[in-house]
């Protein structure tokens, strides 16, 4: 069974004539004993047939611009991940380590908790607002007194009698 896979692996490349003389001779003597592979490479030369006549044939509808587009992305390569490969080392380092991942776990838990605590307990004291004092004279015989607070537009407003004018 271990032999079979590893013959079925090696079918493509014995099409494109890449193995070994000593591979070819033991991959034909397989191949006159196993059904199963003699019908996996009669399929892969009948796509092999669908893939070239393709390629003969030509694409009319596929712009050049397009396979420019392709070559310079395959050109270019992979960008480097380097943000999902440090989470990646991170995840095996917690993984490998249990004890470590059940640390950071309760100090992410307890550093989450002093902050939401923090948060609720945490007063405004308000910032010391200037107040505006102002006197006005709103009719003959009384004096009014206006404390105004800039920020909220607070108003306080004290009438008192005052002396006659």
């Amino acid at each position: 069974m271990i032999r079979h896979a590893r013959y079925q692996r090696l079918l493509s490349a014995y099409l494109d004539e890449e193995l070994k003389a000593t591979q070819v001779h033991r991959l034909e003597r397989h191949l006159t004993h196993c059904t199963a592979c003699r019908a996996e490479i009669t399929a892969l030369r009948t796509l092999r047939a669908f893939v070239r006549q393709g390629l003969e044939e030509g694409s009319p509808s596929a712009s050049p611009d397009l396979w420019q587009g392709v070559k310079i992305r395959i050109q270019r390569g992979r960008p480097d991940p380097v943000l999902l490969g440090w989470l990646r080392r991170l995840w095996d380092a917690a993984w490998i380590r249990p004890r470590l991942s059940l640390a950071g776990a309760l100090l992410a838990t307890f550093l989450l908790l002093s902050v939401g605590v923090g948060y609720l307990l945490w007063e405004d004291k308000g910032v010391d607002q200037p107040v505006l004092v102002e006197w006005v004279d709103p009719e003959p015989g009384f004096k009014a007194m206006v404390l105004t607070t800039s920020g909220e537009g607070l108003k306080v407003i004290w009438v008192v009698p005052g002396e006659p004018s």
